[in-house]
């Protein structure tokens, strides 16, 4: 038995109610220190020490999912494959005109890639904007030669131009960490090529 439950149980409460037998102040153990102890929050009312509680966790929880499904959206441009149906628009609408495919090409959903991009790449949170400028070098890497059907003689992603050099600046502020600031001149280079 843990020394917790062991003194939890010698003061009178079990690990399955709070200090004074309430049991909705119950949230398991938190071995990562991811929620405050009720016991420090000097407010009284068990209802408004549970909602911050929640709260708190909520926030923490919101922000590891945020950064799993950027981590998960990153992989996305290799993890398509090398079908030339993913990387060349005409190629894809032809197919999806034809019915020869379900219409999940990665070139037909290059504007919500890089606005999802975009929006990580500028997030408030500092840890998440690597990822996002990652993902835009990814994209960059995998469309940058790609013809724009509807313009002759200009490559696709010079409609996005916009957003790529407002991540480039946003990563290369002078606040910015060293990681962010690598990932910002990386995006750089590749982004003045067109």
């Amino acid at each position: 038995m843990s020394t917790r439950a062991t003194a939890e149980i010698s003061s009178g409460n079990d690990s399955t109610s709070g200090p004074d037998g309430d049991s909705r102040l119950n949230f398991g153990d938190d071995d990562e220190n991811m929620v405050s102890e009720s016991k420090n929050i000097s407010v009284q009312g068990h209802a408004f020490e549970t909602s911050i509680i929640g709260r708190n966790r909520d926030k923490h929880l919101r922000y590891r999912t945020r950064v799993f499904a950027a981590e998960c959206l990153s992989y996305l441009p290799e993890a398509v494959g090398k079908n030339p149906a993913h990387f060349d628009l005409s190629l894809a609408r032809r197919k999806v005109a034809n019915e020869q495919a379900s219409g999940d090409w990665l070139v037909l959903k290059v504007q919500e890639l890089i606005s999802v991009a975009y929006q990580i790449s500028t997030i408030q949170f500092e840890n998440m904007r690597p990822i996002g400028v990652g993902l835009l070098s990814s994209v960059v890497d995998k469309f940058e030669t790609v013809p724009d059907p509807e313009l002759p003689g200009h490559f696709l992603l010079e409609q996005y131009q916009a957003q790529l050099i407002s991540a480039v600046r946003t990563a290369l502020d002078t606040s910015s960490g060293p990681v962010l600031l690598e990932a910002g001149l990386l995006l750089a280079t590749k982004v003045r090529a067109f």
